[in-house]
């Protein structure tokens, strides 16, 4: 696969964006199948067919020791780590690069989320006053 050489996430955003994991799973960023051996929950054949794909393309199918594939989702694509195509580090990336701005956006986020609770509880507390609650 020709592709851009990008470096490894870290570990802690791997941790922190990995959601589950599967006996086999697809990278949305750059299609390289990855399939756990022993896998569970192969249907019958599954995972010889995937062994002798492997064998044909190594590139393409993935194999891991383990019992299931860790992956997680950015911006709506799986991706696993230890991928080699790396893509999920461009997003680390934009998180580390902008990492002022996007602590501004929280905290501004944060106080309109508070401001709107104010207000809902005063309007919850002036109801409740006008129905005897």
């Amino acid at each position: 696969m020709d592709e851009e050489k990008l470096p490894e996430p870290s570990p802690e955003f791997n941790r922190a964006f990995t959601l589950t994991s599967s006996p086999s799973i697809d990278c949305g960023f750059c299609g390289r199948t990855h399939y756990a051996t022993p896998g569970r929950d192969y249907r019958s054949g599954e995972l010889e067919d995937l062994e002798r794909k492997a064998v044909k393309n190594p590139d393409r199918y993935i194999r891991h020791d383990s019992s299931d594939v860790p992956w997680g989702n950015v911006e709506g694509k799986q991706f696993v780590p230890g991928c080699p195509c790396n893509s999920a580090s461009r997003y680390e990336q934009f998180f580390l690069n902008h990492r002022d701005q996007i602590a501004k956006f929280y905290r501004m986020r944060a106080q309109t989320l508070q401001a709107n609770a104010r207000e809902a509880s005063r309007i919850a507390d002036i109801i409740g006053a006008n129905t005897g609650e």
